[in-house]
């Protein structure tokens, strides 16, 4: 009889949901009654004959089962409730989570050399002061390898006539037009832009130096915060697809003071559609559900489409809910209202659905869309971190399902 190989004992067996990434794990009931509330998936129970006195197995906490809303559209549903939500990559949150929180990160000296022995046990950042160059900006030493660079200067070096700075940044918060910020400064549009991505840049440094502080204060009290989101429609890029991009962006700001916690697009620059489709076929993505990919939180061109194809296939007129007879005081029907908008949120089947794609628009030309619930998840998610000391968090948001699971996750 033949042994059998390695390969046949020791088969690989796919997680039943997303495994958690960076203590992120948002795949489990939200319903606050439940006691599932919380709590992820547990092991799945093993099968087998039970025993002729053997009661059955109460379900309990951590009880789950898999299901599916669609074609490659796995499902969670909460035994004890039975509330049905869609998977979500933890790891795709995760990441959404480190781009948006990226300028809290102080910028320190890093050496340069890809090949130095310094990168392997601490990043590269264990240098020392050497100086200035002929241009007054300070010299670093890396203690590794002895390479020698420049690090930092003057945040305006290279530029000429620095004063726009200051007119382009009055002009900006004053919405005025690019193209009449232009002509009143009698500047170029590669410098208007130019000037842009500086002031976007030494925003993002005096917003981090500050709010980097937040994390460990212990006076910041009880906090009230509104959360809304915004579609930004962008032109067309090209005459021969004139077609808008439609950005989503998600924003929470205190209510007291007025101060903007933070206001996230679905787009990264920073990603590349030919380097995503040429590193898919590693991860074996296409043949994956979409919580269990690798690149789940980018929209892919053909993705996109084919989404939009099927949402307008799905989309037909609704009826309009009949006004609900009864007595009663304008408050209470207010109330009853309330409940009942509230009831049929909940009892949705999607629970973490956001906006789907539509033949009307188009992914951008540069960078990459991601995919709305991702990055709602994310926000939720750096605020309440950002805020974790507060005596109390109270969030006032729409009666979204996105937005509700995004807050029930965090």
């Amino acid at each position: 009889m033949a042994e059998k190989s390695p390969s046949d004992k020791t088969r690989f067996k796919w997680p039943r949901y997303p495994p958690t990434a960076a203590g992120i794990q948002v795949n489990h009931c939200k319903s606050p009654t439940c006691r599932n509330f919380g709590i992820p998936p547990g092991p799945a129970p093993k099968r087998g004959v039970r025993a002729k006195n053997e009661p059955p197995r109460e379900p309990g906490p951590g009880d789950y089962i898999v299901v599916a809303s669609g074609k490659g559209n796995p499902c969670l549903k909460c035994v004890l409730c039975g509330e049905i939500f869609p998977m979500h990559s933890n790891l795709a949150i995760a990441e959404e989570l480190l781009r948006i929180s990226e300028y809290l990160e102080p910028t320190t000296p890093r050496c340069p050399n890809l090949d130095c022995a310094g990168l392997q046990t601490t990043g590269g950042y264990h240098c020392t002061k050497y100086g200035v160059n002929g241009f007054g900006t300070p010299r670093y030493k890396c203690k590794a390898c002895k390479k020698v660079f420049a690090f930092g200067g003057a945040p305006d070096k290279g530029q000429h006539r620095t004063h726009h700075n200051r007119d382009i940044f009055r002009h900006l918060v004053n919405t005025v037009p690019l193209r009449r910020v232009m002509k009143l400064l009698g500047i170029s549009a590669s410098v208007l832009y130019a000037r842009i991505d500086f002031i976007h840049r030494q925003c993002q440094l005096f917003a981090g130096d500050r709010e980097r502080s937040l994390v460990d204060r212990k006076d910041l009290g009880k906090r009230y915060i509104s959360t809304d989101r915004q579609t930004l429609l962008v032109n067309w890029a090209s005459k021969k697809s004139r077609k808008n991009t439609a950005l989503h962006s998600i924003a929470s700001a205190d209510q007291a003071t007025g101060y903007v916690y933070g206001a996230h697009l679905n787009f990264d620059p920073g990603m590349d559609e030919v380097n995503v489709a040429r590193e898919l076929p590693k991860f074996g993505d296409a043949k994956l559900a979409p919580p269990f990919r690798r690149f789940a939180r980018v929209w892919l061109d053909t993705e996109y489409t084919q989404a939009a194809i099927r949402a307008g296939l799905r989309r037909v007129e609704r009826p309009a809910p009949d006004d609900q007879a009864g007595t009663g005081s304008l408050t209470e029907k207010l109330y009853q209202e309330v409940a009942q908008r509230y009831k049929n949120t909940v009892e949705r089947a999607e629970m973490d659905d956001g906006d789907e794609p539509s033949l009307n628009t188009r992914a951008p030309a540069q960078g990459m869309l991601v995919h709305e619930q991702y990055v709602m998840q994310a926000h939720i998610q750096f605020v309440t971190r950002l805020l974790h000391r507060a005596e109390k968090l109270r969030f006032f948001v729409d009666q979204e399902s996105g937005l509700r699971a995004a807050l029930m996750a965090a």
